[in-house]
């Protein structure tokens, strides 16, 4: 996977990460947003329940004090008080109202309910003081404390949150009023804020990555072209003057600027370069010539050299023939010395020429040292 991961672009890998963080952040925010919704809705049907069970105490309050344990209201009476009571839930928005009383024994009785005519039908309706079996722990609590609870529990009647208000009826006996609301309705409710908060994270985490894909987009374009761009370099197919095209005044845009710069200098360098390179050719191609030349200068004056030698040995013959036939005729005296200084004039002209090819070889010298300082 890190292997995968190193070869993404640096768009891609900045997208990625932060498509993670934001994941991450969108989920947080969506629980809290949940948790928040979740706490709020809890407190608003709390408030519903107290204010109707605070309503409610002014009815139970005169009902409690004409009836009791020891002296119960008839079934009947008892039934159709339930049964007009069912139809009132329904616009208080709750599932039943009860008011209990609870002995000595720390029995809960029910002392008023509010039941529909299916419930009694179904064998489901209470009785004027009947114990409550399922009761919950928390209307013991506040029976005891006198202070309202809230509790969510099952019963045969089905799963509820409750609130059990203690309160005392104008003669002052204590009794406790119970309000239910089903916790399926609670569970719609909340599904519903969880559909909403989820949909409102998914809708913010998608614009949130395609603002930032566009904005990293633009971000990262420079980079894209020195990617090309050196990778068009490193190949040998280059243009040098191509430029990086970045407007933005943040790092990159100021990186881009040197790389620029960079690449000027270099074209500029790579410019010198070919003149000094053709400049160096044709100094060279002088100085192959004055090499040749003077090769051909030093042949000259090789052969010359030999031809003084040559001539040089023949008068070394001549003089010494004239010694041997010193007392030959005076013909042959003349002849030796004529041939004598026919010789002695060919060196001088060999010499001369010598001198001459000497002179130009000393220019042949100073071109060569001005090409050194050339190519230097």
């Amino acid at each position: 996977m890190f292997k995968r991961l190193n070869q993404l672009s640096v768009a891609m890998k900045i997208i990625f990460f932060v498509a993670i963080i934001n994941l991450l952040m969108i989920s947080t925010f969506t629980t809290y947003l949940y948790q928040e919704k979740k706490s709020d809705l809890y407190k608003a049907i709390d408030d519903k329940l107290l204010s109707n069970a605070v309503s409610l105490q002014y009815h139970y309050g005169k009902h409690n004090d004409a009836y009791s344990l020891e002296a119960p209201m008839a079934q009947e009476a008892y039934k159709a008080m339930a049964i007009e009571m069912s139809q009132s839930t329904e616009l208080m928005g709750v599932a039943f109202v009860y008011s209990m009383v609870v002995d000595k024994e720390g029995k809960a009785h029910f002392s008023a309910s509010s039941e529909s005519q299916e419930d009694f039908d179904k064998g489901s309706g209470s009785a004027f003081g009947e114990v409550y079996k399922d009761a919950s722990a928390k209307l013991f609590e506040a029976a005891k404390s006198g202070k309202y609870t809230y509790d969510e529990y099952t019963d045969k009647w089905g799963n509820f949150r409750s609130i059990f208000y203690p309160v005392k009826t104008p003669s002052g006996k204590p009794y406790i009023i119970g309000l239910d609301i089903k916790t399926d309705t609670i569970g719609e409710a909340l599904s519903g804020l969880l559909m909403k908060a989820i949909f409102a994270g998914l809708l913010a985490y998608v614009i949130s990555i395609i603002l930032f894909i566009v904005i990293s987009k633009k971000a990262t374009e420079s980079i894209k072209q020195l990617s090309l761009l050196s990778k068009e370099l490193a190949s040998g197919s280059g243009d040098l003057n191509a430029r990086l095209h970045v407007s933005s005044q943040d790092d990159i845009g100021v990186a881009s600027e040197y790389i620029n710069s960079f690449l000027e200098l270099i074209r500029n360098l790579l410019i010198q370069i070919k003149v000094l390179s053709k400049e160096n050719s044709t100094v060279s191609s002088k100085l192959f010539e004055t090499t040749d030349a003077i090769l051909e200068r030093i042949g000259t004056s090789t052969q010359n050299s030999s031809l003084i030698a040559q001539k040089i040995g023949q008068i070394i013959t001549l003089t010494q023939t004239n010694i041997t036939n010193l007392s030959g005729t005076e013909e042959q005296s003349r002849h030796a010395s004529q041939a004598l200084e026919n010789l002695l004039e060919e060196i001088a002209t060999i010499m001369k020429t010598i001198q001459e090819k000497s002179e130009d070889e000393n220019e042949l010298i100073h071109k060569i040292d001005s090409l050194t300082a050339e190519v230097d």
